[in-house]
Parts: structure tokens; sequence; C-alpha cells
């Protein structure tokens, strides 16, 4: 967003924390008259988008547009904090199941709707022992994955990991 240099940080932080909470707000307004905000939840971020884009913050028209994070190859925190810039999304694997049979998507819905609201639960390709579990909201995704890793599933084990941009055809994908 291209905003005035001399604007003041906190009135820009309140007025996009109206629309959400905020995970990180970076502030480059004094050098570069930008600002990078992530939110928890992507239905946050988007209605921030919605609104606030052509609105005026000091004067001048601001121009909001959605980023994908820059790769960050390291530690599982990294894929960490990557996936939840990506909106939480999870690649669950059916493993030791006895009969083979497909996941069901309403008992994987169901495992990990106690989490927060799932935005969709799809196949992976033409898997049918794995699928992306996809969060509106980050922390969600993380409670998820930290509880449920190793939990039954149909009768096999479920593996869950953090998808990562080549794994999720949606996060290569413009918001």
């Amino acid at each position: 967003m291209s905003i005035q240099y001399e604007t003041n940080s906190e009135d820009v932080r309140r007025l996009f924390e109206e629309h959400g909470e905020i995970k990180t707000f970076f502030d480059l307004i004094s050098n570069r008259g930008m600002v990078f905000v992530t939110y928890y939840d992507i239905r946050a971020a988007e209605r921030a988008r919605e609104r606030l884009q052509g609105s005026e913050i000091s004067g001048r028209p601001i121009d909001v547009h959605y980023s994908l994070p820059r790769d960050d190859h390291g530690s599982r925190g990294a894929e960490k904090d990557r996936n939840q810039q990506l909106q939480g999304t999870l690649l669950v694997t059916l493993r030791n199941s006895t009969t083979g049979q497909p996941i069901d998507d309403n008992e994987v819905r169901r495992k990990f709707q106690q989490f927060g609201d799932v935005r969709s639960v799809r196949m992976v390709s033409d898997r049918t022992d794995q699928r992306y579990v996809e969060f509106f909201d980050t922390r969600a995704c993380e409670e998820a994955h930290d509880r449920l890793r190793h939990q039954g599933l149909q009768d096999g084990v479920m593996e869950i990991v953090f998808a990562s941009e080549l794994d999720n055809p949606r996060a290569q994908s413009p918001r």
C-alpha cells in the first residue's frame, strides 16, 4: 500500500485492526510509504482489502494488495510461519489403513472443525489417502496440527504436515 511518509504508524495500525486481529504489522512508512499487515484469519484480510481499497489515509488514496510470503528455507519454525502466511493448510495422509478405503471428507472436516472453521477439505491429485485441510485462521491450523498428529482416522492413523506452496495448488494462485 502506498501512503504518505509523514503518516502516523499507529493510526494506520488502528485502521487495519478494525477488520481483525493482526499477527504482524511491518512499518515502512517513513522509508517507502508502505506497511505490510498479516492477519491470523484470511477473512479479516479479505474484509480489510474490500473495505480499505481506495480509501484515504492522510488525504491520499491507498492501494491494498495481497502478497505471497518470500520463500524462507530452514527450520520447522520457518515452515510453520510460512504455512501460516499461506493461511493454514495441512496435508493429511491416512497411514496403516487395513481396508484401503478412501478418506471420508466429512469425517476429516468433523475432526478438524473442533479447532476452528475449516475453509476447505480437498483431494490431493488422485490420492484417495490424502487431503488438504485449509483453515481460515492460522491459529486453528497450528492447534489442529499439534493435537491431531498421529491420531486415528477411520481405520488408520493420520500423518499431518504443514502443506508447502509446492504441495498446495491454491497457495500458488493470487489471492
